[in-house]
């Protein structure tokens, strides 16, 4: 039976559970990838210090030197204060470049380790996952999203940096008019009400352009990948306009993003000039008064402009945390992923296979309730060839998928060699099998390569005895350089025949105990085929092996046919004796089993 969609085991990537607002977790999770660069971490947060109080001191000085040496009976004596400057202003350069330095050392050191952990962790996903997820949203995660987090890092330190500076701004500005201190800071309420009424438009718009960015990758990657049949099916116009109205959506997104960034430093610019005017003002009438030295008055002017520096700045780092906050939710998210089929504590390592298997009353639902295999129940002896046909979506591919564990079954088990398959390593156990699907998978490299993908250390002469078994050895000794011919992205260099028979060798070279062949020779021509079967008469005496067939000359062969229909076994035994006892077969026959 078909089953469309796989509700069940859905483990989608859900954009719409994500926050773009500030979350501690995921702040930590990231902390936690730098806080092995202890030494960085602390070069960095020291110049900071250090940077921040040249930030502070530097107006100071200006008002020391006017109101004690410009401006006083030691006028003359001006020496003293400019070397006093250059060298805070040299002391703020060093440390300034030293914490810019390590910060971006950390930053990127941070984002490989992400990288290598989150690539590392979709290879241990179920199959599931990534039948639930499209490959672009996958590729947007990794990419896309990681990228975004360097700004995380350095939003993170800077912010700190500059909170540093506003709490030294303030407590000087205090420490040297408390009055003027005070009508500079009424305006600080009223810059958190616009952050607080600006954050909450910009929290689902910030989501919203990082969703549609994930989503012009995945139709990007489909289309790219779907291109043969794209341009054979002349879609080209067809598929142009519907990228061109996710890439509007997107835009459209982005310009809306952009828009409300741009509303909220505006603002801090204008309370900035208000702050300034009132100083200014004040200042001036203070002065008149006999309250206020010149100094005073220029360090508070200098003091406004690098007071409301660090309130711009987290202004703007604000806009850029709304971002990285989303990539690093969406990222964790990921990271978050449970495989569905995942070793027990403590598993069963096994070394070598006898190659017994047996189906125990199994059954299996991709989607709940609706069953795709019902009480399927067989054994298959050492070393017997089994072949399973049926109709087309009768459940052949998923008895096949259970044995592999791509996925667990709903109940019953499944055993080899006495075992059930969910007690044992998931590593040494697929060691032990050989897959040749339908559709090989061709890895971009060469021959050689890929024929070793799984087994590194083999040796080229056994390689070369096992392609000559299968009768591989005569078009690979035809490619211009052998077995060192590229096979180019995904063996677009080889014919179809070709690309099945490389991975036909790439099974074998393993010496599976267990071969599952998933219509392994639906690609090949006649000739090609006969070698296949030649091989496989000798190959599969010491092998369990079980064949999804669609020709006739593969199944005839078989020590036994199981008959499946609508997830049931409904008959089994010989060809001849099939013939006789099975209306399904004789019609699957009849109509020839490669239509099936």
């Amino acid at each position: 039976m078909h089953v469309s969609g796989i509700g069940h085991f859905h483990v989608g990537l859900d954009d719409s559970e994500l926050s773009a607002g500030y979350d501690h977790s995921v702040v930590w999770r990231l902390l936690a990838f730098a806080l092995p660069y202890k030494k960085l971490l602390a070069t960095t947060l020291l110049s900071l210090i250090i940077y921040s109080g040249t930030v502070v001191g530097i107006p100071w000085i200006i008002q020391s030197a006017i109101d004690d040496h410009i401006g006083s009976a030691n006028s003359g004596n001006v020496a003293f204060p400019i070397i006093v400057f250059f060298s805070v202003t040299s002391t703020q350069y060093l440390f300034h470049y030293l914490h810019l330095r390590s910060l971006a050392i950390i930053t990127q050191k941070v984002l490989y380790k992400l990288r290598l952990k989150t690539f590392s962790h979709i290879q241990s996903l179920s199959l599931s996952f990534f039948d639930t997820n499209p490959t672009g949203k996958i590729m947007s995660r990794i990419q896309n999203d990681i990228q975004q987090l360097q700004e995380f890092l350095s939003i993170l330190i800077l912010s700190f940096a500059d909170l540093l500076s506003l709490v030294g701004i303030t407590v000087a500005m205090i420490l040297m008019h408390t009055q003027l201190a005070l009508t500079t800071v009424t305006i600080i309420p009223f810059l958190f009400i616009a952050v607080y009424v600006w954050q909450k438009y910009a929290r689902p718009e910030f989501l919203a352009v990082r969703y549609k960015l994930a989503t012009l990758n995945s139709e990007l990657q489909e289309n790219i990948s779907g291109i043969r049949l794209i341009q054979s099916v002349n879609r080209q116009k067809a598929n142009i306009e519907h990228f061109s109205q996710t890439n509007n959506d997107y835009l459209s997104s982005t310009l809306r993003t952009s828009k409300i960034s741009n509303v909220l430093l505006p603002i801090v610019e204008m309370l900035t000039a208000v702050g300034l005017s009132l100083v200014v003002v004040f200042g001036a009438q203070m002065i008149a008064g006999g309250d206020l030295t010149t100094g005073i008055l220029i360090a508070f002017v200098l003091y406004i402009q690098r007071f409301f520096d660090p309130i711009r700045n987290l202004t703007m780092h604000y806009t850029q945390l709304q971002r990285a906050m989303a990539s690093g939710s969406r990222v964790f998210s990921l990271l978050d992923q449970k495989p569905a089929v995942a070793d027990r504590p403590s598993p069963v390592v096994i070394k070598q296979l006898i190659g017994t298997i047996e189906y125990k009353n199994v059954s299996f639902e991709y989607k709940e309730n609706i069953p795709v295999l019902n009480n399927i129940n067989f054994v298959i002896n050492p070393g017997e060839n089994i072949a399973l046909v049926g109709p087309t979506g009768a459940g052949k591919t998923t008895i096949i998928k259970l044995l592999l564990r791509f996925y667990d079954v709903t109940n019953g088990g499944i055993f080899v060699d006495q075992y059930n398959v969910k007690e044992l390593s998931r590593s040494s156990y697929t060691a032990n099998i050989g897959l040749v699907p339908q559709d090989p998978h061709i890895f971009s490299g060469t021959i050689l390569d890929n024929i070793r993908y799984n087994t590194p250390d083999i040796s080229l002469k056994r390689i070369k005895e096992i392609t000559k078994l299968l009768g591989a050895d005569q078009f690979i000794e035809q490619l211009p350089n052998g077995y060192l011919s590229a096979v180019g992205e995904r063996g677009t260099e080889l014919s179809a025949g070709y690309r099945q028979l490389l991975s036909f060798t790439r099974a074998v070279v393993k010496n599976p105990k267990i071969l599952v062949l998933d219509e392994a020779t639906s690609y090949v021509d006649t000739p090609t085929e006969i070698l296949i079967q030649q091989a496989l008469g000798i190959l599969l005496k010491s092998r369990t092996s079980i064949i999804i067939a669609h020709r006739l000359s593969t199944v005839r062969h078989a020590h036994r046919i199981l008959v499946v229909d609508q997830g049931k076994i409904v008959a089994e035994g010989t060809h001849d004796q099939l013939m006789l006892k099975s209306n399904l077969y004789r019609q699957l026959c009849d109509v020839g089993l490669d239509n099936i």
